[in-house]
């Protein structure tokens, strides 16, 4: 056989679900049976659906504290070990439903409100923000703890009071809403306020044709065009945020450091803060209805400015300032901090779903400044870092680095037929301004590194038309994910492997197809097209040989009339829609080039014996370039028969 195809089994669904919900002896996410309850309690509440729940699974998890687990005993009540946790504490029932508590001395309730209410914090499902934390296969560190404050619980909780009353015309008792959602016991029995408030709140779903995956999922929708500039915002009694999705910092020549800072929303609402330096002059906030509300110089008292950062931003802190209504209505509040832009650039709309793109700006000669938002994606080439932007804008950014060094930076764009145009570059050395940071974690990745380029110069390639050079500027924060290491050919006979050296690195990367069964990977065999290497070897035939950790191809080879033509060596996890191999990782040879490489006669089978002695090959980028590495490849490798090109195999 010359293909492998694996097939993993998995959980029906239905099954699954019901195990989880129904059974009091659900496994574990291993398929271990869950562990007993610890025997010293320290830590307990109570959980409910506007119903008691006992004999479901229910766990706790922390930073770097491995998840423990208990089931819901009678009337809700849990119970489970607080030696080792560190706050914030998060729990999770069934993964349905979830709680954070950031005060481990009280006792923390878990209910269709404190889920609601990790909604407004996370601004996100805490289904899939938290389920690292308490999942015993994944790691807590994985999680974004960082939102989880006592203060953001307190706005969010008052943000879902005003949500309901909204969206389901519901009015929480003012005794529940007015105590703390998490920290405030409760009995499951009717006649509990809080017991009776969340059977109330049941039911009006219900009545709205509604119910709380429902709501949950229309919230989220909400508040993903919105996941970094916000702050509170209380008109009345309602209770809602104002979301900035662009930021401009605009010099006032008035004074000398006079700026205004001018945000705006999705609806065309605008606040807008005049100061110099850290004293507040005004502030504006104008509605898409029309409505104004504003505050002058000691009446803003309620806004701190922090001083200025390298980059010239500060930080706005609202301490529920009132800014007063135009037409002698309710005042409106702020609440919450929101980042300035960096001074003299151009407002950039980068915000989004959980991931946003971040925000670049490219000055070119003559001054002018376009912004972009850059979503990096990372992938690795043994020592090579490839850093590619997965945006959909008109110009895209692509940094190669080995380790923290940069070895190019690109600006480049999609020709009408998908194909990559690069229009600026800088090389090694000559990539000055750039900089990469050490690895740190963030919610749902371990290995984040940030990439920062100041005034980063990259000159025009070619001779096409615009500015000889730009530079570009912006902090990207990327997830670095799972590294592409060198396949395992343990079992592939020496004498049927290749040996693949790269000039930057000092580890052999094998090339060892599946002779053998347990090994991963593809060995092929077709006809050239006129359509291929531009019509130079069309009807040879072309052998292709993967491992699992390099596709498409860890080598092609293309030969007529037994002769080596070309061969072709890339690598890698992170593949390019718009390339079809690891972005520029591509090292080949063609021609005369290929001195060392030899296509022995067939076999009793019709394979051949592909021979490589010293063979060099060198980088290529998509646009044609040379790069800076080679590759030498030293060994010798079987063919797939050439009766499959045909499909005449018998």
């Amino acid at each position: 056989m010359y293909r492998k195809q694996t097939v993993e089994r998995a959980r029906p669904l239905a099954a699954l679900i019901a195990c989880c919900l129904l059974l009091a002896g659900c496994p574990d996410d291993d398929g271990r049976a869950a562990p007993a309850a610890p025997e010293t309690a320290a830590f307990s509440g109570t959980v409910s659906f506007g119903m008691p729940i006992e004999s479901f699974e229910l766990r706790v998890g922390a930073f770097d504290t491995p998840p423990r687990t208990t089931r819901i005993g009678a009337s809700g009540r849990y119970e489970v070990s607080a030696l080792g946790l560190t706050a914030p504490a998060i729990i999770g029932v069934q993964d349905t439903l979830y709680a954070a508590a950031t005060d481990l001395s009280a006792p923390a309730q878990v209910t269709a409100l404190t889920h609601l209410q990790l909604v407004e914090v996370l601004r996100d499902d805490p289904v899939n923000a938290l389920r690292n934390a308490v999942n015993t296969r994944s790691s807590s560190t994985a999680v974004d703890y960082a939102p989880i404050t006592a203060a953001a619980l307190a706005r969010a909780q008052a943000r879902v009071v005003s949500l309901l009353r909204e969206r389901l015309a519901f009015e929480l008792p003012a005794a529940v809403a007015a105590a703390d959602f998490v920290a405030t016991p409760f009995s499951n029995t009717p006649g509990d306020p809080t017991y009776d408030a969340l059977a109330a709140l049941d039911a009006a779903l219900s009545a709205n044709g509604s119910s709380l995956i429902v709501l949950v999922r229309d919230r989220v929708r909400e508040l993903e065009p919105c996941t970094r500039f916000f702050v509170d915002l209380r008109i009345g009694g309602a209770v809602s945020e104002f979301c900035a999705n662009t930021r401009e910092t605009i010099a006032d020549n008035t004074a000398g450091d006079a700026f205004e800072y001018r945000y705006t929303a999705l609806d065309g609402s605008t606040l807008r803060v005049r100061a110099a330096g850290s004293t507040v002059t005004s502030v504006r906030l104008d509605q898409a209805s029309g409505a104004a509300y504003a505050c002058e110089s000691a009446a803003c008292a309620g806004l701190a400015i922090s001083a200025a950062d390298a980059d010239g931003r500060r930080e706005l802190r609202f301490a529920q300032l009132a800014l007063a209504a135009a037409d002698g209505s309710a005042a409106a509040t702020l609440g919450g901090s929101i980042g300035t832009a960096l001074p003299g650039l151009p407002p950039l709309d980068c915000d989004g779903a959980r991931r946003p793109p971040q925000p670049v700006y490219v000055t070119a000669d003559d001054g002018s400044i376009s912004g972009l938002c850059i979503s990096l994606s990372f992938g690795n080439a043994g020592a090579r870092s490839i850093y590619r932007d997965l945006s959909s804008g008109a110009q895209r950014l692509s940094i190669h680095a080995d380790d923290t060094a940069a070895a190019s930076i690109g600006l480049y764009r999609l020709d009408n037929l998908g194909r990559r145009i690069t229009d600026y570059r800088c090389e090694g050395s000559a990539c000055l301004g750039f900089s990469a940071g050490p690895l740190f974690a963030l919610p749902g990745s371990l290995r984040n590194r940030e990439q920062r380029l100041v005034d980063t110069r990259l000159s025009r390639v070619g001779n096409g038309s615009g500015p000889a050079s730009v530079t570009v500027r912006g902090t990207l924060t990327v997830a670095l994910g799972i590294e592409t290491t060198p396949p395992a050919c343990a079992l592939s006979p020496p004498s049927e492997r290749l040996r693949a050296r790269v000039s930057n690195e000092t580890a052999d990367w094998d090339i060892c197809p599946p002779y053998d069964l347990s090994e991963n990977g593809t060995v092929r065999v077709d006809r050239v097209s006129a359509l291929d290497y531009g019509g130079r070897y069309t009807g040879g035939l072309r052998y292709s040989f993967e491992n699992a950790t390099a596709i498409p191809g860890s080598l092609v080879v293309v030969t007529t009339l037994g002769v080596v033509r070309r061969v072709e060596y890339s690598r890698g996890r992170a593949i390019s829609s718009e390339t079809g191999r690891l972005d520029d990782e591509l090292m080949l040879c063609d021609g005369l080039a290929c001195r060392g490489a030899e296509i022995d006669p067939a076999n009793a089978q019709t394979g051949h014996v592909l021979r490589f002695a010293g063979v060099l090959l060198s980088e290529e980028r998509y646009d044609g370039s040379a790069a800076d590495r080679q590759v030498r490849l030293d060994g010798a490798l079987l063919s797939a028969p050439d009766c499959l090109a045909s499909g005449s195999c018998p």
